[in-house]
């Protein structure tokens, strides 16, 4: 009895987590440039030299997630893909991406106040991002 009950509250929990996920995100700017000094790519120097450069294109990047898709927008142009939850522990969600030619992970962590990070198994380009999540899925907004 106790087994199924857990396995039912878990079920429920995973849920929740991949519900939490959905929506439309956004850079935070200013959690990201203080996040990518974790980066073995960051130079103060590199720093000093294009900040307002990289705020205009990270003002340009937005997310969504819905529908067992992905979408990622950049200014005018976007980019559809279609996922499949691989797995979900705690605040972590692991997607496959359906691309051509190709099988990539996404995984997602979830953070506190509507923040998220996402890493990728295809590269590590957006490894020290962290989002916002700006809009509740459609079918969610009250």
């Amino acid at each position: 009895m106790f087994l199924f009950v857990f396995v039912m509250a878990n079920g429920f929990a995973q849920e929740d987590t991949l519900e939490l996920l959905n929506g439309k995100w956004t850079v935070d700017y200013d959690l990201t440039i203080e996040n990518a000094k974790n980066s073995p790519k960051y130079s103060e120097e590199m720093a000093a030299k294009m900040p307002e450069m990289v705020k205009s294109f990270m003002n340009h990047m937005t997310l969504e997630i819905a529908d067992a898709m992905v979408i990622y927008h950049m200014g005018e142009k976007s980019q559809e893909m279609a996922f499949e939850v691989d797995s979900i522990d705690g605040d972590t969600v692991v997607l496959k991406l359906i691309v051509p030619d190709q099988e990539v992970c996404l995984t997602f962590t979830l953070m506190a106040d509507q923040k998220m990070n996402f890493k990728s198994s295809g590269s590590d380009d957006m490894d020290y991002y962290i989002w916002h999540k700006t809009e509740q899925p459609v079918g969610d907004r009250q």
